[in-house]
């Protein structure tokens, strides 16, 4: 008989907790506070969503925890490993303690080691190293790839033919859009809401602005775009989102994460992903673009590393 095991995913603002019956999904909880709540509240909240499931269900064997819950604000603070980062590096670091007396198993995050004369520039993750685990999987890929998980802050995550994370870069981009929209100057503008429906036009005319006189200039050509020009929301904020894009595409170039050889994996659904998807194909030569949408990658992920774990019997 298959194990039952959930599967805790613990971000900024939501958490997730998942019932698996080998590789069958029997049920998810959405709980609506991350590790901005407070520590007490977030602990209370896991521990009464797992002792609800303990109730429905017959023995679970184990939870498998990853993301925002193993940095310093979390249940169990645990270092961020250096790259490079394999599957199987992940599996040799997870630490056990315990939740509700089940044994609960902890996957933390990574980081890059960067310097900016004698300063200590790392970047750092924590749950989208599961995420990408689980689009490997899921995906079954076999080459080189850049992995693009947007929200509020985007990674750039390139992984070899091996299965190594060598490197990974974040923007604050989803952050910018939201600051931008909602409470700058240009709210107005933009009538502090974010585009139904892109305009393919306005997004490329954002991109190539962007990319010809300058990320400030660029942004304040959308309050002139809005006082001499009768444009609907929909292309104002196409506009935008292209400026904003296009700093990120420039990144990439400028850290040689983008080549022919590379396939470039878009992880999500929603105006951002497809925008990024179509500057990256008008804009880049001979990119190779894959969008994946699914919402259980983490705890596909979280699994496939548990899986190769001494620690854990699945």
């Amino acid at each position: 008989m298959e194990k039952r095991i959930l599967t805790l995913d613990v971000g900024t603002t939501n958490s997730r907790i998942r019932s698996w019956v080998g590789n069958v999904l029997e049920e998810e909880i959405k709980i609506p506070i991350g590790i901005k709540s407070d520590k007490e509240i977030l602990t209370s909240k896991i521990q009464e969503n797992i002792n609800i499931l303990k109730n429905k269900k017959s023995e679970i064997e184990g939870i498998i925890a990853s993301g925002m819950i193993t940095s310093n604000l979390g249940l169990c603070h645990i270092d961020h490993l250096t790259l490079p980062v394999t599957l199987n590096k992940l599996a040799e670091n997870i630490e056990k303690k315990e939740i509700c007396g089940i044994p609960t198993y902890y996957i933390t995050g990574i980081k890059t080691t960067q310097k900016l004369d004698e300063l200590n520039l790392n970047d750092v993750i924590r749950g989208e190293e599961v995420e990408v685990f689980g689009i490997l999987k899921k995906l079954q890929i076999k080459e080189e790839c850049i992995i693009i998980l947007p929200g509020s802050h985007n990674k750039f995550i390139l992984v070899n033919r091996n299965h190594e994370i060598l490197d990974f870069s974040t923007t604050i981009s989803g952050e910018l859009l939201e600051i931008i929209t909602k409470n700058s100057i240009l709210k107005n503008s933009l009538d502090a809401s974010f585009c139904d429906e892109l305009n393919y036009k306005f997004l490329q005319k954002g991109y190539f602005f962007s990319k010809e006189k300058g990320f400030g200039k660029a942004l304040f050509s959308l309050r002139s775009l809005d006082l001499f020009n009768d444009l609907s929301l929909n292309e104002k904020s196409s506009y935008l989102l292209g400026i904003i894009i296009q700093q990120d595409i420039e990144s990439l170039v400028l850290n040689k994460f983008l080549t022919k050889e590379r396939t470039v994996i878009i992880g999500g659904a929603g105006n951002f992903v497809k925008a990024m998807d179509y500057l990256l194909k008008e804009n880049i030569p001979d990119v190779k673009v894959k969008i994946i949408n699914d919402n259980k990658l983490s705890s596909i992920g979280a699994l496939e590393i548990a899986k190769v774990s001494s620690l854990i019997n699945l």
